[in-house]
């Protein structure tokens, strides 16, 4: 009994800094409707903190393209990425009262996380009882490339970007699957491949986070627990190589190391070893300008190589720990790296090395088998996908 009283009491603790701001901001935004005929109010957003995936892209075209629509987007006032949004002006701050305001009156929730546009995600669902029915769009931030199990009956747009994506999602609703539209990513529009015009040439290298490391960082030794983790093990050889470093010194490369966004908490733990290599902190590195500059990208399990091998440049994945990660991670899925993957896969740092200054020397050019994949994966080159996202959310 006193369990179940205290289950109830840490609910209740969890709901109340909700609740001081729903319940005024439902009372103004009630007052707001009655007293002036607003528009559609489209409410879009990320992570909260940043503005450098497909919901930007989808803002700046709306704003730019379609200013008759009402639309405003979520971010914190000290991101990173907020002077870069603002010029497109609407900007409403993160779990503030204004974010509850235009999360009481959008008529349409977008994000590139599921609930991502609602304050504090997914605690605010219980409110959605509460309000007139909304129609809730998911970018996604990155392609599904292993079977996952949506149930969401609130969900009205997946945007998917192949048809090998529709089958990983096959296990989910009907709700869910009647919600899926092949698309494409609206910031592959972006991806205009600048690496061929730079005089200095750029290895990006794209680690994705693990469960267990992410676990381990509630602990006050996490930093030794991640040191002797293979991920820190590996990934910091491949980086301090010195056959690689040399090459690169030869042939003025920089190496720019940029973990998962879940990882940066351990960057500290990486040293630059030389003035070839930069560890990047996601505060002070774009994702997509990275992309876009890099002349070969490394990375595990990353979704980022899908945006790279769009662009046709040469992808290799490092995967030293699949056995761990995929029975504590992520189960290999639909996709297989070895029969879709877009490049070699490799277990090794040696043999990384390898490949990468092999790539190197053919002027960072895609194998052709991993081209024919690219141009079987995507259903759409176009350039178009921002538009027909657009036109897909108008037609709800």
């Amino acid at each position: 009994m006193f369990s179940k009283i205290m289950r109830y009491v840490s609910y209740f603790a969890r709901v109340l800094p909700y609740l001081v701001l729903f319940l005024p901001a439902l009372l103004y935004a009630v007052i707001m409707k009655f007293s002036s005929k607003s528009r559609e109010v489209w409410l879009i957003s990320e992570r909260g903190d940043e503005a450098r995936d497909n919901a930007y892209h989808l803002y700046k075209y709306i704003r730019t393209k379609h200013p008759e629509i009402d639309a405003y987007f979520v971010i914190t006032d000290d991101s990173a990425d907020r002077a870069k949004v603002s010029q497109f002006g609407n900007l409403v701050r993160t779990n503030s009262f204004c974010h509850f305001v235009h999360f009481i009156i959008a008529d349409k929730l977008i994000s590139t996380h599921m609930y991502g546009a609602a304050p504090y995600g997914k605690a605010c669902l219980p409110f959605l009882k509460l309000l007139p029915r909304k129609k809730h769009v998911f970018l996604q931030h990155g392609v599904t490339q292993r079977g996952l199990v949506f149930n969401d009956e609130n969900l009205d747009l997946f945007v998917c970007s192949s048809r090998l994506e529709v089958e990983c999602l096959q296990g989910s609703s009907r709700k869910v699957k009647q919600a899926i539209q092949i698309l494409g990513m609206c910031r592959y529009d972006e991806l205009q491949d600048r690496a061929k015009s730079n005089s200095r040439k750029t290895i990006v290298m794209m680690p994705t986070f693990r469960t267990w490391l992410e676990d381990a960082s509630r602990l006050p030794n996490r930093d030794e627990i991640f040191r002797n983790d293979p991920y820190f093990l590996f990934w910091n050889r491949l980086i301090s190589d010195r056959k690689l470093l040399g090459v690169c010194e030869k042939n003025d490369i920089t190496i720019v190391f940029y973990p998962h966004y879940r990882s940066q908490k351990y960057l500290h733990n990486f040293r630059e070893c030389s003035h070839r290599v930069v560890i990047a902190d996601r505060r002070e590195y774009d994702i997509q300008d990275l992309l876009i500059n890099g002349s070969m990208l490394v990375t595990d399990y990353s979704s980022v190589f899908f945006d790279f091998a769009y662009m046709e440049k040469p992808v290799m994945y490092y995967q030293f720990d699949a056995t761990k990660f995929q029975k504590y991670h992520y189960r290999q899925g639909v996709f297989s790296y070895q029969e879709h993957g877009f490049g070699p896969v490799i277990d090794n740092c040696d043999c990384a090395v390898d490949y990468i200054i092999d790539r190197i020397r053919s002027n960072y050019r895609m194998e052709d088998k991993y081209v024919d994949r690219v141009s079987d994966f995507f259903a759409y080159t176009d350039k178009k996908n921002t538009e027909r996202n657009f036109e897909a959310i108008c037609e709800l």
